[in-house]
């Protein structure tokens, strides 16, 4: 073989190692291929009330329609009685946002419900349509013959507004108290509006 031959072949053959695939390396035995899939972030998802504040209560409050219920107001916030003793308080909040606090503080009832309702019922500071209001919650937070509705619808009954005076004597009714039959009795002696002695009288058990 002469050196043309000889070089032809060493040639070739680096041809040949060059085109010639290098095999992959076999997986281990018992040792399962890693793929990478996406990562994928769990985000969490926000109670009902996780946003609770003032705001959104106002907003529900606020709303053109029918009043939201108690069950929706909590659905929305599941501590709303102290914004809504807040905004109850608030004499610059608006009127429609007041009243309505007012009536689901009368559904929600409890002692502070109580107490702020009993507060503003005889608040001369109000306007009427707070104080009574107030007292027509407090008959839906309280049952008859109650200790603290009797107080405060006794005291109601001196109130300047006739439309107060009435929803006291209504608050009222049927009471075996002796202290408020006496305060009812000279309510009636002493009012000059009609609907409202017409109440006091029924309060009494005369009509």
């Amino acid at each position: 073989m002469n050196l043309e031959k000889l070089l032809r072949s060493f040639l070739v053959l680096g041809v040949v190692g060059c085109n010639q695939a290098v095999p992959e390396p076999a997986e281990r035995v018992g040792e399962p291929s890693v793929q990478s899939a996406p990562a994928t972030r769990s985000e969490p998802t926000p109670s009902p009330s996780a946003s609770c504040d003032r705001q959104r209560v106002e907003r529900l409050l606020s709303a053109p329609h029918d009043p939201p219920s108690v069950a929706e107001l909590s659905a929305a916030c599941a501590d709303v009685a102290p914004i809504l003793n807040e905004l109850a308080r608030d004499q610059s909040a608006r009127g429609l946002v007041r009243l309505r606090s007012l009536e689901s503080l009368g559904e929600l009832g409890g002692a502070p419900a109580v107490a702020t309702l009993s507060d503003l019922a005889t608040r001369a500071s109000e306007l009427p349509s707070v104080r009574r209001t107030s007292l027509l919650a407090l008959g839906k937070a309280t049952a008859s013959g109650d200790a603290e509705r009797e107080r405060v619808g006794t005291a109601a009954l001196s109130d300047s507004d006739p439309h107060v005076r009435r929803v006291a004597a209504q608050l009222l009714r049927g009471s075996k108290t002796a202290s408020v039959r006496v305060a009812l009795e000279q309510a009636k002696t002493r009012e000059t509006t009609a609907f409202v002695k017409e109440e006091l009288e029924a309060s009494l058990g005369q009509r």
